[in-house]
């Protein structure tokens, strides 16, 4: 590398070039990256989240799924 640092021209055309070559690999790594993250995220299901005991209804979080099983909860008491 110091042979390279010697000769300007050389020196400063392999140094743009191994920075174009870094950039573009690092472009692509985000890239994958990020299709990854989507990909993680879209196979997420809510199918087999939380589903109420009384009725088929399906709740995405737990705390939505108690709510619901004490309104459930409510309306056989009153009878």
């Amino acid at each position: 590398m110091e042979c390279l640092a010697q000769d300007r021209s050389a020196w400063h055309s392999r140094t743009s070039k191994d920075q174009q070559v870094f950039q573009t690999n690092r472009r692509d790594q985000i890239a994958n990256a990020r299709e990854a993250c989507k990909a993680a995220k879209s196979s997420l299901s809510t199918t087999a989240a939380f589903q109420c005991p009384y009725c088929p209804r399906v709740c995405a979080s737990r705390i939505g799924l108690s709510s619901h099983t004490r309104a459930h909860e409510r309306t056989l008491s009153a009878r």
